[in-house]
């Protein structure tokens, strides 16, 4: 969606060329939108994601492999994916902080998709796990409510956060329209 919204752009641009200082300040308006310099507070907390990351990663994935081969293979795979997704968070996290800067639709989308899925993961997990607790029927059985409804509490979460990125792209859109539209006035 960002590339074809990208290339019908220069495509417009390319119809009718502006005038070139036009055109600069309608570039620079473009990138004040959607990139934003990371501040001090900001780099800190990427600083801590991406080291959480990393020790996540490092520590599930040597306890995944390095585990005795008594532990059963479902604790594999969950410190497995564990593992990825701190490995996911660290590259996330090094990328943004050796850019210096967020793409408020990009990035935003990058991250509110690795929450959606790690979530739905953990989800997965914790109806899987009350299953092999407490049978087939387990979502009868009001000793497995407490996965049930962690696991319902954390996709909630992760949706809204999916939604209101959603939300904040159509708003950046929308900005981005009228941009366009205030280049087309300037430009007749």
């Amino acid at each position: 969606m960002a590339a074809e919204s990208a290339a019908n752009r220069e495509r417009l641009l390319a119809l009718d060329p502006p005038a070139g200082a036009l055109r600069a300040e309608y570039e620079r308006a473009l990138a004040a939108l959607f990139e934003r310099r990371l501040n001090g507070w900001e780099r800190v907390r990427f600083v801590a994601a991406a080291s959480g990351g990393a020790i996540a990663a490092l520590v599930c994935g040597s306890l995944a492999v390095s585990e005795p081969e008594t532990t059963s293979s479902s604790t594999r795979i969950v410190l497995g994916v564990m593992s990825a997704m701190g490995a996911t968070w660290f590259v996330v996290a090094w990328r943004l902080l050796r850019r210096g800067s967020v793409h408020l639709i990009a990035d935003r989308r990058r991250v509110a998709s690795i929450v959606l899925a790690f979530a739905t993961l953990q989800a997965l997990y914790f109806a899987w796990a009350a299953r092999d607790s407490f049978g087939w029927l387990a979502w009868t059985r009001p000793a497995a409510a407490p996965a049930f409804f962690a696991s319902l509490v954390v996709l909630i979460l992760a949706a809204t956060v999916f939604v209101v990125h959603h939300l904040r792209e159509s708003e950046l859109r929308a900005r981005e329209q009228h941009l366009r539209a205030a280049l087309g006035r300037f430009d007749a």
